[in-house]
């Protein structure tokens, strides 16, 4: 009985897939200390200089390469929060011994007029895995709400429609939602067993974990006008 051909089976492209096949065949040059004092662009021509038209055309081609493949990857990741941002609810954070030493994160919280203008609470998804039922509520900031059929409270004190950090701050860039976050704590039986920062854009950051809940913000409620 003949036997049947396996399927090919994809993969993901390696590095030499990637590299153009004549920037593999460049030869091989050895840096200095003092080109390397010199700058990238110093040990580039060094480079250029030591090969040949082909060459040359290659370096060109590998550098476009390695270029789009960083400014890819930066799209992707253009305003993911530091993981670390599961600060305490109060911003707290313990003191490092040293003077010059710099803080993993801000432990400074701005939050512009604008936006408290513009915002009153937040709005939230919550889903009962066990009953399969879903709804949202909304939390007023400085204020508190109940899931509903269950023991859990969440309370919000801070709405960043367009959160930004730096090793300064935490803050909003506008009242636009690019890149909406808040700040809860949630209660079960009166017991807090979360408190932080979660994030309409980057769910996986610092997520509520719990056996029958989970939570996700999907934006601010914005401020009534009379």
């Amino acid at each position: 009985m003949k036997g049947r051909a396996s399927p090919a089976i994809s993969r993901s492209p390696s590095t030499s897939d990637v590299i153009p096949s004549a920037a593999r065949d460049l030869p091989s040059v050895t840096f200095t200390p003092a080109d390397v004092s010199l700058g990238a662009g110093y040990a580039m021509r060094n480079l250029l200089s030591s090969t040949g038209a082909a060459g040359r055309r290659s370096l060109v081609s590998l550098g476009m390469t390695i270029a789009l493949l960083l400014s890819s990857s930066a799209c992707r990741e253009h305003g993911r929060p530091d993981p670390q941002i599961h600060m305490a609810i109060s911003h707290d954070r313990e003191e490092v011994a040293g003077p010059d030493t710099t803080p993993a994160v801000p432990n400074r919280l701005e939050v512009p007029p604008e936006v408290l203008k513009a915002y009153s609470g937040i709005r939230l998804r919550w889903k009962d895995s066990t009953k399969n039922k879903d709804g949202t509520v909304e939390v007023p900031l400085e204020g508190k709400a109940r899931i509903p059929d269950s023991d859990l409270e969440v309370r919000a004190d801070v709405f960043l429609p367009a959160f930004t950090m730096s090793q300064q701050a935490i803050t909003s860039s506008g009242t636009e939602p690019a890149n909406p976050a808040a700040r809860i704590t949630v209660l079960e039986n009166g017991q807090e067993i979360f408190g932080g920062w979660i994030f309409t854009r980057f769910p996986d950051v610092h997520p509520f974990q719990h056996p029958r809940f989970s939570l996700q913000l999907e934006g601010g409620v914005p401020r009534k006008t009379s």
